[in-house]
């Protein structure tokens, strides 16, 4: 009706300027023309392009860059603009010779009039692909059945045994495994509500929302790397990550779940709306400085956006539709820019935040300013060169004649990068009558040679002696120490003092940045002949083994105190998007930002009821509007998407198996009307996504042993990396169970373009939940990358399930499970008695919920008596009990 609607209006405005001049001949001058040189590509036989030219329909439907006729607007439409063209890329026809002027002309009237067709005027652009697909349908107020295993044949099910079953649901909605005391009581306990408080126990549980919300992050690819070559890290992103668990855990209804990551900003909860930048970025020097480049680079970060929506919210494959109509699903090229409309304003970046910390980092900057002056008093003590003021060094030493001077650093604060100066002045000695002078800018002809200067970050050599400061001015060593550099003087000259900072105007200013990357060990070398250096400074010269290496732990402990008083002065930041006036969107024609076309304004897709606004509208208005589109008129797809999701995780596999694409070619749902049922029922308890975990897991369907005849989807399937690590921890009894925060980084890396590599020690706080580890984008640990980790680069609505060499050998032989089997080993002796079978024992209950079988126990006494005990705890650990959920 719409489409019918569109073009009678179109016929109806159509301009009249050019009615008295005569009406062109169509079976003379349109057909002729077209078939002799349209036909042959765009014809019935062949269709490039998506575009067929042999009808009224088939002009207005279009192909893959829209309709190419829109009657009464020739200028608009797309057959004049590629038949009026010189551009070897868009001309048409594409080869041979162009339509004369005359015949163009023509063409231009014929659509200026209405684009006359005899015989098919009755005929409207067809739908590409029916809106009748089942997912776009109202949800149905009646069902045959009022309980889900009614409608899947499961109500008479066998049930798991009890230590299976609680095994079961404890690892399936925390993540962790049950204790052996929850154990025995839900086996003890005869009540028949005893499963029902074991799941209220649990939903309950601050592990929980952990455990969902890393379900989430994999679709939405967080992480808090910018992903590309550079990959650095995304200061801030945490604050998002720990909103996710805060809200899934107090059970915030799923409308405004979605609500919130879309438009938080507006109702008060600014971490939420970090939902919006969570995919890869490049950095600037990775687009490049070209125009195209960085208009190009612009428009995919918002596609990012779009990607993120339609895979997690929509279950739909909406970037499909950037450059060209959607091949299978009702979306046009317009739907997707009047929804990149509706994100244009949001930029990749942090904005101001108030956590609510103010008092406390008062405090805490309060006791680091007192520790840092205890500690520079300690320091003080010391025989040694020291910073003049904060960022600028200066040694003295006996006069020297010399042409060539070198500053050697060996030892920076910042431990994974090399030192970084802003300048380095050479002086000379006080004469008689002469006060000293500084010989070493290149205004004097001195020149400035290094190591190597990191170029990727647009340091160079001359920025040494260059008379600047700042960070704009900053001299940046390539490798990590030891890294030198080098003044050659224009004459020899007798000199007594060398002085170098990292960055006098932040120190000047306070701001604390200034203290990363400042030297802490160096030498200082002169030469009169080239390659005759001699040592003139050092930093602990005169100190012995001992007093260096006190002075070594005061230094690193003052530079954590700056960084950290660093952190806190500054205004509190969440990496959350920053909303800027909106850009004009235009549809591109195939998504080419040199080739706009019609102007849209922002809205939803079409087949839902889509929403429109004005091109100009206000840009909080424009995500406000479509996230209340998201929640009612799309409000039947959200709602199958995220039921479909929670039954995934559940049951291995979704009652649609496409958990991200419910369009033409995801797959259709084994029991359509269960999915029904579960959406509406979804909608009806207020968007409460607990309540729809109660009804799935309280199913005998869920309940149900593995493997029996009556079986719904109910085989063993193995943990993934994170259940797994996050188990073992809690076996061993050295998980760290701190919730919220900073990340934990367990990478790092020697240059800004190198890899991420592992730490060869664990650093503090190692031992969290995974889920609060930093996410470094294509990161390898070394042990659980193999157990199908997601490279956080790409939609993941669904993790792959591999099995590989390289699972079993890192399982049996890595550091870690080495490391907790001896941890659990010391555990079951410290809380058993001397007695070896109750250490076995012990161990079979927190690793598997259940003792050992006499069989068992015999070879685990022979292998422990032989092997030691740690053997038997790290054969628990590779055992497929323990690795699969049952």
């Amino acid at each position: 009706m719409r489409s019918t609607f569109t073009l009678l209006a179109a016929l109806v405005l159509a301009p009249l300027a050019d009615s008295e001049a005569a009406a062109p001949d169509f079976e003379k001058e349109i057909l002729p023309v077209l078939a002799k040189r349209c036909f042959e590509c765009h014809g019935p036989e062949k269709q490039k392009a998506g575009l067929r030219l042999d009808s009224r329909a088939a002009l207005l439907k279009g192909g893959d860059f829209g309709a190419a006729v829109v009657p009464g607007d020739a200028a608009g439409s797309h057959l004049i603009e590629v038949i009026s063209s010189t551009d070897d890329d868009v001309k048409m026809p594409p080869k041979g010779e162009r339509l004369s002027a005359a015949e163009i002309e023509t063409f231009k009237k014929w659509i200026a009039q209405g684009a006359v067709w005899p015989g098919q005027m009755d005929a409207i652009a067809e739908e590409k692909i029916s809106s009748s697909h089942w997912s776009f349908q109202p949800l149905s107020g009646t069902f045959a059945h009022d309980s889900l295993d009614a409608f899947l044949g499961t109500a008479k099910a066998a049930e798991a045994d009890r230590r299976l079953l609680v095994r079961r649901i404890t690892l399936d909605l925390t993540g962790l495994p049950p204790t052996p005391e929850e154990v025995n009581a839900f086996v003890e306990d005869h009540d028949a509500r005893a499963y029902e408080k074991v799941v209220e126990r649990l939903l309950a549980s601050k592990h929980y929302g952990e455990r969902w919300a890393q379900h989430w992050l994999d679709v939405i690819r967080y992480a808090d790397t910018r992903g590309y070559e550079y990959n650095s890290l995304r200061e801030n992103t945490w604050p998002y990550r720990d909103w996710v668990i805060e809200a899934l855990n107090r059970d915030l209804p799923y409308n405004q779940f979605l609500f919130q990551q879309i438009a938080g900003d507006t109702v008060g909860v600014d971490p939420a709306t970090g939902f919006l930048v969570t995919a890869p970025l490049p950095t600037p020097p990775e687009v490049g400085q070209e125009a195209t480049a960085i208009k190009m680079a612009r428009f995919n970060a918002l596609d990012e956006i779009i990607q993120n929506v339609g895979a997690s919210m929509l279950g739909l494959t909406v970037g499909c539709a950037r450059c060209h109509h959607h091949k299978f699903d009702p979306i046009s090229s317009k739907d997707y820019y009047q929804i990149l409309s509706v994100f244009s304003g949001v930029k990749y970046e942090s904005r101001p935040w108030r956590d609510g910390s103010e008092a406390a980092r008062k405090d805490e900057l309060n006791l680091i300013g007192q520790r840092i002056t205890q500690v520079r008093a300690e320091l003080a003590k010391f025989p040694i060169s020291r910073e003049v003021s904060d960022g600028q060094y200066t040694e003295h030493f006996e006069p020297r004649r010399a042409k060539w001077v070198r500053l050697t650093v060996t030892a920076t604060d910042a431990t994974s990068e090399g030192p970084a100066f802003d300048e380095i002045e050479v002086w000379t000695a006080a004469q008689s009558g002469s006060a000293p002078e500084l010989v070493s800018l290149a205004t004097q002809g001195a020149k400035a040679t290094s190591s190597g200067a990191a170029t990727q970050l647009g340091s160079k050599n001359e920025f040494l002696n260059d008379g600047a400061f700042g960070k704009d001015s900053t001299w940046v060593a390539s490798v990590r120490p030891p890294a030198w550099v080098q003044i050659e003087l224009k004459e020899p000259a007798l000199i007594s003092r060398v002085v170098w900072s990292r960055d006098r105007v932040l120190a000047k200013t306070n701001q604390g940045a200034h203290a990363i990357r400042l030297t802490s060990e160096w030498r200082v070398e002169v030469a009169e002949k080239q390659g005759e250096w001699r040592s003139v400074a050092a930093r602990t010269k005169g100190l012995d083994a001992d007093a260096i290496q006190t002075l070594r732990g005061l230094e690193a402990e003052l530079a954590k105190l700056r960084t950290r008083q660093a952190k806190l002065s500054a205004d509190p930041e969440v990496y959350a998007g920053k909303f800027v006036q909106p850009e004009l969107i235009h549809v591109l024609m195939r998504g080419d930002p040199e080739q706009p076309r019609d102007l849209v304004g922002p809205g939803g897709l079409s087949v839902l009821s889509g929403f429109r606004l004005p091109a100009d509208a206000p840009e909080q208005e424009r995500r406000a509007a479509f996230a209340k589109w998201l929640i009612k008129e799309a409000a039947p797809l959200t709602a199958r998407v995220v039921v479909n999701r929670l039954w995934h995780h559940h049951f291995g596999t979704g009652l649609v198996s496409t958990p991200g694409d419910f369009g033409l070619v995801g797959a259709r749902p084994t029991h359509p009307e269960l999915l029904e049922w579960l959406a509406t029922q979804l909608i009806a308890d207020g968007w409460s996504l607990k309540e729809t975990h109660r009804r799935i897991v309280m199913s005998a369907a869920y309940r149900q042993r593995a493997g029996g005849p009556d079986s719904f989807s109910r085989a063993p399937r193995r943990l993934d990396a994170e259940a797994i690590r996050d188990s073992m921890l809690a076996i061993s009894g050295q998980l760290d169970r701190t919730m919220g925060g900073e990340g934990v980084n367990l990478f790092s890396r020697k240059g800004e373009f190198d890899q991420w590599k592992p730490l060869p020690e664990p650093p503090k706080g190692a031992n969290r939940r995974m889920i609060y580890h930093t996410r470094i984008r294509g990161a390898d640990d070394g042990m659980f990358k193999t157990f199908d980790l997601p490279e956080c680069g790409q939609v993941k609505d669904k993790r792959s399930d591999s099995t590989t060499p390289l699972q079993a050998l890192n399982l049996l032989n890595g550091r870690f499970t080495l490391e907790q089997s001896a941890a659990l080993a010391k555990r079951v002796t410290a809380e058993s008695v001397t007695d070896l079978t109750a250490k076995i024992t012990r161990a079979f209950q927190l690793a598997l919920a259940r003792p050992p079988r006499e069989t068992e126990l015999t070879a685990c006494l022979a292998v422990a008596e032989r092997e030691g005990l740690e053997t038997v705890c790290r054969a628990l650990f590779n055992s497929n009990e323990f690795l699969f959920l049952p």
